[in-house]
């Protein structure tokens, strides 16, 4: 008994459930604990209900992580503790021996219990006979080019998806499942992303982002005219997907066909909430009310159109499965992965929800009960699955599969120009946020090659790749080195909101420096070595703050709506980047004693945090779906001048320029190749009765 106790140990659980790595350190992370709080609670919950057809009630007692079971006899008022004994059973094998099962299912059951909750015990009935169902995954989509946002009509005979006609522009098409034919709804310069048929099946509502914001419309099935219902303001959008394509603000329609529910920007005081949009008129009413930083997408109503669930992101890659009743109250929060969520469908049964995370590394379909409770993966038989479409008529989903690859490469510099480039740090996932180290010897970069993001060196040529960081979490980044290049700085999202640690560079566990519960992202060290610098949203907007480290004051450094610093090589200026609140993109310089604000007159790099600053001035990226252009602003006398062609696009969400102490090289994050395509997936388990 005492060997199964001593195994249920924090770290062991965490370890072992939760797939943290063997150097896993519970005060940096509290999954465990926080799981063990809501195990607890919806115990006791379950207990209240005072179920008929409850016969072993079954505790957690505080303090540790082995359960209790009491068997309920139906004929008596009073518990008794099963088998009879004058002590609780603390171990499950001790339990399960009296009632004759193998102690290895027990101790199997009793960790799924701690890691996923009371109802696990059904998923994971329901898991193991979906792994003995059959199910079939055939393609849908074999056209060259991206395919993606599934759309199933009512009557689940057509398909709506977006396909950017190989390269040549995003717009929306309708394939009927019976004929196979494929019509072109939409033919627009601008990209038309995220189809959602109306409840009747007669139109398609789309979103249209343009430069200069994103457009709501509607179209006939049928052909025919489009028509403008509205507008929507700009959203943080990058929280959910590294593609703006394919990010998370899809709409749907509500059940009556009136209205349109979709993700809108709710103003300084509030993130990105969900709306309620007049299909007529365009009017909209606030449906939820996030935090500043957060951001409600991928609403999708129940089949009886008495609930919504929808993905609430707190962060980069850090999303949840939230529902609520129809008119906004009754709000419940059914995941606590902190991780990147790409799509949420309900279940042609109502009662439970099809999702896709990458919660174990690559994307996959997992299936959550709406009431809560562990989620179980889904099969689909591909290496990544994202953006379930369930259809209500039959047994089958629509899905994409998706690969993209991410990679640094290096460039030469000089006079100002870029030469010839070259793959330098790379691999199958995801390569991003290089930094080099302030003496030339290292550069810093994330890299999901281990499964996870994390922190990886190299020497300066390439050499020696070794990972430095274990979270074994979601999303991290904006690496910055000490002036002596001993330390770095970074952000890091183990808990959900992104916060700030330290690590010596020789390496070691990371140290906590900045934790709120807000955003606190993007630190740079200043040139002396003294302070801090990172910006939060603890005032509704971004905001740079800096923290001297020999004191641990921190206060505002710049204006609202400022992020990403980075200071000059001597020290004496601190550059930003600001949106103006409008969504613009714009560098703006200031003394490092907060004097002196200006704007850099012609610096708009695109994507916004794609800028480095070296000795002589800045290099700034104009970028579009598949290139960028690099120009030269130059501190002597603010003249912008072309320094090169890039020939990829540059990663989205992340800091992708940097150069090198000595001037000589540029290095920069790409997206290498992305493809998607969408494939159906037929399985009885969606439909039957559970």
């Amino acid at each position: 008994m005492h060997d199964d106790t001593d195994a249920l140990r924090e770290r062991q659980i965490g370890i072992e459930v939760f797939d943290r790595p063997s150097d896993w350190d519970p005060k940096l992370d509290n999954v465990v604990r926080s799981e063990a709080r809501r195990l607890r609670a919806k115990l006791d919950a379950y207990a209240a209900s005072e179920d008929p057809d409850e016969t072993i009630r079954i505790t957690i007692p505080k303090g540790g992580y082995v359960a209790e079971f009491v068997e309920l006899p139906s004929s008596l008022p009073t518990h008794k503790v099963f088998p009879q004994s004058p002590h609780p059973v603390t171990s499950a094998e001790g339990f399960w021996r009296h009632v004759r099962w193998p102690a290895t299912i027990a101790v199997g059951i009793l960790v799924l219990l701690t890691a996923a909750g009371v109802s696990s015990l059904i998923s994971l009935r329901r898991y193991v006979q979906a792994k003995a169902d059959s199910f079939d995954v055939v393609p849908f989509s074999n056209e060259l080019g991206q395919q993606f946002s599934p759309s199933i009509a009512p009557d689940g005979t057509r398909v709506a998806y977006v396909w950017d006609g190989n390269a040549d522009n995003y717009d929306i098409y309708v394939k009927d499942l019976r004929t196979s034919g494929v019509v072109r709804l939409t033919d627009n310069r601008q990209p038309d992303i995220h189809p959602a048929w109306s409840p009747n099946g007669t139109e398609i509502a789309f979103l249209r982002p343009s430069q200069s914001g994103t457009e709501v419309f509607v179209k006939p099935t049928s052909g025919g005219s489009e028509r403008a219902v509205g507008a929507i303001r700009g959203t943080s959008g990058l929280w959910a997907s590294e593609n703006p394509f394919s990010g998370c603000q899809s709409p749907t329609w509500t059940p009556d066909g009136r209205q349109l529910l979709l993700t809108d920007g709710l103003g300084k005081d509030y993130g990105a909430g969900l709306v309620l949009m007049s299909a007529d008129s365009g009017a909209e009413k606030p449906l939820t009310s996030p935090r500043p930083q957060d951001e409600d997408c991928y609403p999708r109503f129940s089949p009886d159109g008495k609930q919504i669930a929808f993905v609430r992101y707190i962060s980069h890659g850090s999303g949840e499965i939230f529902t609520m009743a129809s008119d906004g109250t009754d709000l419940k929060q059914l995941t606590t992965d902190h991780r990147n969520v790409r799509g949420v469908d309900w279940a042609s049964d109502g009662r439970h929800l099809v999702f896709a995370s990458n919660r174990r590394g690559s994307y996959e379909l997992r299936e959550i009960d709406m009431n809560g409770g562990g989620s179980q993966p889904l099969p689909s038989d591909t290496a990544s699955a994202s953006d379930p479409a369930i259809s209500r008529t039959s047994d089958w989903m629509a899905f994409v599969e998706s690969d993209e690859n991410w990679n640094i490469w290096r460039v030469p510099i000089q006079n100002g120009h870029i030469g010839t480039p070259g793959r330098f740090l790379s691999s199958q996932g995801h390569n991003h946020s290089p930094s080099f180290s302030p003496d030339g010897q290292t550069v810093g970069f994330v890299s999901d090659r281990s499964g996870t993001p994390e922190v990886w060196f190299a020497n300066a040529d390439g050499t020696s790749i070794r990972q430095m960081t274990h979270f074994g979490g979601p999303w991290l980044g904006t690496i910055r080195w000490s002036p002596d290049s001993k330390t770095i700085v970074f952000d890091a999202r183990p808990n959900g909101n992104s916060e700030i640690y330290t690590m010596p560079a020789s390496g070691g566990k990371p140290t906590l420096f900045e934790h709120e519960q807000f955003e606190v992202r993007r630190p740079g060290w200043s040139r002396d070595g003294k302070s801090v610098y990172f910006d939060t949203i603890q005032g509704g907007m971004p905001q740079i703050w800096r923290r001297t480290l020999s004191t641990g004051a921190a206060r505002p450094i710049a204006p609202q709506d400022t992020l990403y610093p980075s200071e000059s090589m001597d020290g004496q200026m601190l550059f930003f980047f600001s949106g103006n609140g409008r969504g613009e993109h714009n560098i703006w310089s200031e003394r490092t004693d907060g004097s002196e604000l200006k704007q850099l007159v012609g610096v708009h790099p695109d994507p916004d945090l794609d800028w480095a600053v070296s000795k002589d001035g800045i290099y700034f990226a104009v970028g579009d779906a598949a290139s960028a252009r690099l120009d030269f602003y130059s501190f002597r006398d603010g003249r912008i001048m072309a320094a090169g062609k890039l020939t990829q696009a540059l990663s989205l969400g992340t800091p992708s320029l940097v150069v090198s102490p000595d001037g000589k090289w540029l290095l920069y994050a790409c997206i290498d190749s992305t493809k998607s395509t969408i494939k159906i997936r037929h399985e009885s388990a969606l439909s039957r009765n559970r």
